[in-house]
């Protein structure tokens, strides 16, 4: 370097270049000397940054970045040096554009569903078994004033000669008229207060240590009165049932607003209306009894007459479900699976209310709620129905892909297991009771499950109005009620069939059983029409069709592993990086930044010396 030659021209002598001697500092051959050493300064501090260029460059070279590693080669000409780093640029913004595209479809959480088959013993679904029938006819003396009002003015006879001299136009006059003639009778003293001597101990229910907690029937009696004698004071409605006035809180724009009511379901509605308001108790002891309805029942052969849990719903009355975990299929079939015979008690069904006749089955997972009024199949009379099952096992992934809920806490909140529909229900009389601050009693059986602490029913109008308002604008979507599907699930196919059973001597030989079990209706049995026999009873059976069984699991189309591994394989392909190669760049990073932190260290402390002398020159 040209500095070089300075190391020997510079005086060795002790001249002192700091004397205070102003004379001597301005002396020719001083001002020469000073120079020479401020050279040999420069020298030195260009000969240290060369140094710590190098070093970085060494460290730079030896990465096994190609581009970077030819961009810092000595050897390499300026050209080369440049072409090379203008390649590593280019190849870095196109790595930065694959990159991003990888982690766009990584985010997208794309999934796929994985079919298998399996084959094992399979664990048996609950069954829910109802009669189409709510109430039994010789129980209505044991209901409220208000039903037995409502039932004593049901008259076949008067509703065919309405029906006759009706027009199309369908109205509500006659169950106006069927709700004022049972607000009658209502104040009438009629009714018969045996509900507590007629209770029905044969059954364990899951709700049944929870009948004190709506047994407030007596405020409820006073409350519908009054609501009853409102038709008279203020009820300004040209249909002035209490059904209708749901419909009349409909948005302008529903179909339920512009669409006129039928009759029959009018009369329906107010039917499960005042069903809804008897407690529990009445509830239970006016439907129809396991004991009368289930005349056989076996599973692989072997009886369950040990095995129902009762529900009861303002849709069907008793509703009750056959369950038992040691019920496990071990073969295909119907001797495999659930075999069913009811007694329908057809004459204790109600004109009108009851249009059909028949059992509603619900085939559920275990230790779930049945919804009889959302699902289902219907079992007409007179036949055998045969139901083959498909049990599909739903895995899903949950997390980013598509929320799912997860069972456990649901389980532990409320005592069963968790499906999307009661999830929804709740959430709906949620919603009932924050706004209306009462409930809706045509599903006393979740509001039992959610313990409610204010149990008053929706009854006045205003209550009423609340309510529809309520399930009008109810929507039930994951955002507002937080009701996912569940993460893990089973659902069973059903394939039904049927055929006429039974034939006039297996009759026969059914009606003799009832009549040993009940005398006082063998009579009327024994008198009815061959037909009629048959049609007073059905046959179920209830099986897996085969021990396969599907697994229906989400996987991912593209997850973090692949991820992974296309991210690895692009930086290697653009960069010719590795993960050795990426601990390389920050060793080297690394490098240059205790070279500047060494840098700043002596600058720091070149400024202390500088003050110091500066001290000692100014108290000198």
């Amino acid at each position: 370097m040209v500095y070089s030659s300075l190391r020997y021209k510079l005086p060795t002598s002790s001249f002192h270049i700091h004397s205070t001697n102003k004379q001597q500092r301005n002396h020719p051959q001083t001002k020469n000397i000073l120079r020479l050493y401020k050279k040999k300064d420069i020298y030195f501090k260009m000969e240290k940054m060369e140094k710590e260029q190098q070093s970085v460059r060494s460290m730079a070279a030896g990465i096994s970045l190609i581009g970077v590693a030819q961009a810092s080669k000595t050897e390499n000409s300026s050209y080369v040096k440049v072409l090379w780093a203008f390649l590593t640029v280019i190849a870095s913004a196109v790595l930065i554009f694959h990159l991003s595209f990888l982690f766009a479809k990584y985010r997208k959480y794309s999934k796929h569903a994985d079919i298998n088959i399996g084959f094992s013993h399979l664990d048996f679904p609950a069954v829910t078994v109802c009669n189409v029938n709510i109430m039994r006819k010789s129980m209505v003396k044991h209901s409220s004033k208000e039903m037995q009002g409502f039932v004593s003015s049901l008259n076949t006879n008067d509703w065919i000669a309405k029906a006759a001299n009706s027009s199309p136009t369908t109205n509500t006059t006659g169950a106006k008229n069927i709700v004022k003639r049972a607000a009658d009778t209502a104040n009438t003293d009629t009714y018969y207060d045996t509900a507590n001597d007629y209770n029905d101990d044969y059954v364990p229910s899951f709700v049944s240590q929870m009948n004190e907690y709506y047994d407030e029937y007596v405020i409820r009696q006073k409350m519908l009165n009054s609501f009853l004698d409102s038709f008279d004071n203020g009820f300004d409605l040209p249909q002035d049932t209490y059904e209708d006035l749901f419909y009349k809180s409909y948005n302008n724009d529903s179909w339920e607003a512009v669409s006129n009511r039928s009759t029959i379901a009018t009369l329906v509605e107010n039917f499960k209306h005042y069903y809804s308001l008897m407690n529990i108790t009445q509830q239970k002891n006016v439907s129809h009894q396991v004991r009368d309805m289930f005349r056989q029942c076996s599973f692989a052969t072997r009886t369950c007459e040990n095995s129902y849990k009762q529900t009861t719903n303002s849709e069907f009355g008793n509703c009750y479900t056959i369950e038992d975990s040691r019920y496990v299929s071990k073969k295909s079939g119907p001797a495999g699976g659930l075999e069913l015979i009811l007694f329908l008690e057809n004459d204790e069904y109600l004109p009108l209310v009851t249009s059909g006749r028949g059992a509603h089955v619900i085939i559920h997972d275990r230790d779930t709620v049945p919804l009889p009024d959302d699902e289902g199949i219907a079992i007409p009379v007179g036949q055998q129905t045969m139901i083959g099952l498909k049990e599909t096992n739903i895995s899903r992934l949950g997390g980013h892909y598509i929320a799912c809920k997860d069972v456990d806490k649901f389980h532990s909140t409320y005592g069963v297991s968790y499906t999307r529909n009661l999830c929804q229900k709740m959430c709906l009389l949620r919603k009932i009771h924050e706004k209306c601050k009462c409930l809706d009693t045509h599903y006393n059986y979740i509001n039992i499950l959610m313990k409610f602490v204010d149990n008053r029913t929706c009854l006045t109008q205003d209550e009423v109005h609340c309510l529809t308002e309520v399930k009008d604008s109810f929507v039930g979507d994951e955002e507002s009620c937080g009701c996912y599907s569940p993460c893990s699930e089973k659902v069973y196919d059903a394939y039904i069939s049927s055929r006429q059973w039974p034939n006039d001597d297996i009759a026969e030989v059914l009606i003799q059983e009832v009549c040993n079990s009940k005398p006082n209706v063998c009579n009327t049995l024994k008198n009815k029409t061959s037909v009629e026999k048959r049609e007073s009873f059905l046959k179920l059976n209830i099986f897996y069709r085969d021990l396969n069984f599907q697994e229906m699991k989400e996987e991912s189309d593209y997850d973090k592993y692949q991820l992974m591994s296309d991210f690895g394989g692009t930086i290697g392909l653009w960069l010719g990086l590795s993960i050795l190669s990426a601990f390389e760049i920050v060793q080297l990073f690394l490098g240059a930044y205790c070279i500047l932190l060494k840098k700043a260290d002596k600058r720091r402390e070149k400024k202390r010396e500088s003050k110091k002398k500066a001290v000692a020159e100014t108290s000198a």
